[in-house]
């Protein structure tokens, strides 16, 4: 996952459009997918409400993918990670709200941090005295819709716990395709951008595969495995990778205030990892 922000930021400085992009990369995701549904052996969905996959599709694909491609034009890649993966706090809010996880001093510790982080690693100091930019403020604005989108998702994965995690990652996934594409032929008409060089074409197609197909199936399976807060704190160390790939593909080099709150975040998604507070376990 880590690599997939700046491989779309790369693409969209040399001329990608984000809705189109996003379009194309999630449903040439799909239908891969569906394909290698074909060749695998997998066990029939049993049990799984249509409805469920539908809102997952919409949640986890269209309502992160398609925010989180336009902010990617105006903010760094890892701060875009950064931000969208501050949805694990919120997973682990709407756990103790639900009664599902008891709030304890290191939780209390973990939600504090990251908030502290995302002050930090977004333009939110700036904006109180005026200093930052309204297009880095929206983008990052874009982000914490995505993070709160992927956080419902989650929490909607986890109850419907009941389905084999690649065929119900493959099925979202269409789903959230073809919301997509329905999104950027309204916003674009017959004015869908397409790749036209070699880079570009490898680059969709890294995209859609490692970065689409593998991580959201293995983000599905350790769903199935673990509650909804200890498999996303496990995507702890996306922003570190993005991070990485950004200063490696696009020479991104962070500020220092950025990187502290980028560290916060991390720190803190590890930490509510180790916090317990669930039924019978002790902290």
């Amino acid at each position: 996952m880590g690599s997939s922000f700046p491989v779309a930021g790369l693409m969209l400085s040399d001329g990608a459009d984000p809705l189109s992009l996003v379009a194309l990369r999630f449903t040439f995701a799909a239908v891969m997918a569906l394909f290698l549904l074909r060749l695998l052996p997998s066990e029939p969905l049993a049990g799984v409400n249509l409805s469920v996959v539908v809102a997952v599709g919409i949640f986890q694909t269209f309502g992160v993918m398609a925010p989180v491609h336009m902010a990617l034009e105006t903010v760094p890649p890892p701060v875009v990670a950064a931000i969208l993966f501050s949805h694990i706090l919120l997973v682990a809010v709407v756990d103790i709200l639900g009664g599902r996880r008891r709030l304890s001093w290191p939780l209390a510790w973990a939600l504090f941090l990251g908030g502290l982080g995302l002050l930090l690693s977004t333009d939110a100091l700036g904006a109180l005295n005026g200093q930052a930019s309204d297009e880095i403020l929206k983008g990052e604005f874009l982000c914490v819709l995505a993070a709160t989108s992927w956080a419902l998702a989650t929490v909607i994965s986890k109850a419907a716990n009941s389905h084999v995690s690649w065929q119900f990652n493959a099925m979202q996934m269409t789903v959230g395709a073809g919301a997509l594409l329905t999104l950027a032929a309204l916003m674009r008409g017959s004015d869908l951008w397409l790749p036209q060089t070699g880079p570009q074409v490898l680059g969709l197609l890294w995209l859609a595969v490692p970065a689409g197909v593998v991580s959201f199936g293995l983000w599905f399976s350790a769903l199935r495995l673990r509650s909804a807060s200890e498999a996303s704190a496990w995507l702890a160390g996306v922003p570190a990778f993005a991070a990485v790939f950004a200063w490696g593909l696009m020479g991104t080099v962070l500020g220092t205030l950025q990187l502290l709150g980028m560290g916060l975040i991390a720190v803190a998604l590890i930490l509510q990892s180790h916090a317990g507070g669930y039924p019978g376990q002790t902290t």
